[in-house]
């Protein structure tokens, strides 16, 4: 059995998110999207990451000078790399360090859904540098968790057929390899890929919104399972050019 004081807190803040977002719809339209960003990073995801993580807003970048679309959320650990922030939040962050790329959406619309899907697209482009090295500072291959896209939002227009019906029609590779691996309307559901069993597992919507719970339990867990497969990436892939270079020998002094 889950620990009730846990699930009571986190209920509370997914409520306390649905009325600040409600609140925002009727009094704060023109600046809606700002307003729900905020709701999301402080309401939600604060309360289930734990440290070394944060959350900042962006770019995403790689070594090679790579860089995704701007992002509304990045969940980051400035214990892989550092960012380079313009503000309290606001940045470039080392592809190495990211964990979650969060397209948040107010409504979401066909017009938005395809939005987010080429922001995932963008993404895929990105390349990582290996977080593993020998005694003798050579990388050595390993297997890691990409930046996963996800995608959250309040309320959806769609009518008549389910929210993963209308991905699918966007993503011809929406059951092997999709771009959005997650993604949770309120009221419509959670839904996200498993990539072992080649399924999506769809978590139905209740009147106490479960599935933003399971959403953004899941979440976390991604992202401390991620973390852990980094190992420590150099930061001279990020500022290091391949120019000349002399070595010279040293002698012992007789």
């Amino acid at each position: 059995m889950p620990n009730e004081i846990f699930r009571r807190r986190l209920q509370a803040a997914v409520q306390n998110a649905r009325r600040a977002y409600t609140d925002a719809a009727l009094l704060d339209h023109m600046g809606l999207r700002g307003r729900v960003r905020e709701i999301v990073t402080e309401g939600l995801l604060k309360v289930v990451l734990p440290e070394p993580f944060q959350l900042g807003t962006g770019k995403i970048v790689d070594a090679y000078d790579v860089q995704s679309s701007e992002t509304d959320i990045i969940v980051y650990s400035k214990s892989v790399l550092p960012p380079i922030l313009y503000s309290s939040r606001d940045g470039i962050f080392p592809a190495e360090a990211c964990f979650l790329a969060l397209e948040v959406k107010s409504r979401l619309t066909a017009t938005e859904l395809d939005d987010a899907i080429n922001k995932a697209k963008r993404l895929r482009e990105l390349s990582y540098t290996p977080g593993i090295h020998s005694l003798v500072h050579q990388p050595l291959a390993h297997n890691l968790t990409p930046v996963i896209s996800a995608l959250f939002a309040f309320e959806s227009d769609l009518t008549g057929k389910s929210e993963l019906e209308r991905y699918a029609e966007r993503d011809q590779d929406w059951m092997q390899n999709p771009l959005i691996r997650a993604f949770c309307i309120v009221g419509r559901g959670y839904f996200w890929f498993s990539p072992e069993q080649k399924a999506w597992i769809v978590h139905p919507a209740t009147d106490d919104a479960e599935e933003v719970l399971e959403f953004l339990a899941l979440a976390s867990n991604t992202c401390v399972y991620s973390l852990e497969q980094r190992g420590r990436p150099r930061l001279g892939k990020y500022l290091m050019t391949n120019r000349h270079y002399d070595i010279v020998q040293t002698r012992p002094i007789r």
